[in-house]
């Protein structure tokens, strides 16, 4: 949806559907600022009352994401962007905006973070070398036991190769093991 604010006047416009996103009643008209600005979850609140502020005093554009009460109780996620329109004196008349509905990527994100989360602690606690490596054996990741276990630090390792840790034995078997590497055949030991 987009929305339009008149510096000047005061006057708010929605299109059908920033009230749908609210769930606003159309024929209720757009809230009025305060009105409006309780929608959102204090925090979000606050920092979009400051970015509004910041467009109009100062000409600055921005996008971001805020948290929202709808009046059925529902909490939803919206992105929104704030863009100004100056007039011929060059001071800012006009915000327009957009708002989209990102409930359910907030919900991905979330639910991927807590992923990643549990993933890292699992690899985390480990008593074993664990690593994540490009094919040429050059080190993306190492948990905290990988780098003991090496005297070295996760960031010392991360970007060198794990064969210069072997002997040039083991550094041909490994070579060898990581090509027959594929997707039909994703696990060799």
């Amino acid at each position: 949806g987009n929305w339009e604010f008149d510096v000047q006047s005061q006057k708010i416009t929605w299109s059908d559907e920033v009230f749908r996103l609210f769930e606003r009643d159309p024929s209720k008209g757009p809230p009025g600022y305060d009105e409006n600005m309780a929608c959102y979850y204090p925090e979000d609140s606050e920092r979009l009352q400051k970015q509004v502020q910041a467009a109009i005093e100062k000409g600055v554009t921005t996008e971001d994401d805020y948290h929202v009460k709808l009046p059925s109780g529902k909490s939803v996620w919206h992105h929104g962007k704030i863009f100004i329109k100056k007039d011929k004196k060059g001071k800012v008349s006009k915000l327009l905006g957009t708002v989209q509905d990102i409930t359910d990527r907030k919900a991905l994100e979330d639910k991927l973070q807590k992923s990643e989360a549990r993933y890292r602690s699992v690899v985390e606690d480990q008593t074993e070398l664990i690593a994540r490596f490009l094919i040429d054996g050059t080190l993306t990741w190492v948990n905290e036991f990988a780098a003991q276990y090496t005297g070295q630090t996760p960031q010392e390792l991360v970007g060198r190769s794990f064969l210069d840790f072997l002997s040039p034995e083991e550094q041909k078997m490994a070579r060898k093991s990581i090509a027959e590497i594929t997707v039909e055949n994703p696990v060799v030991e």
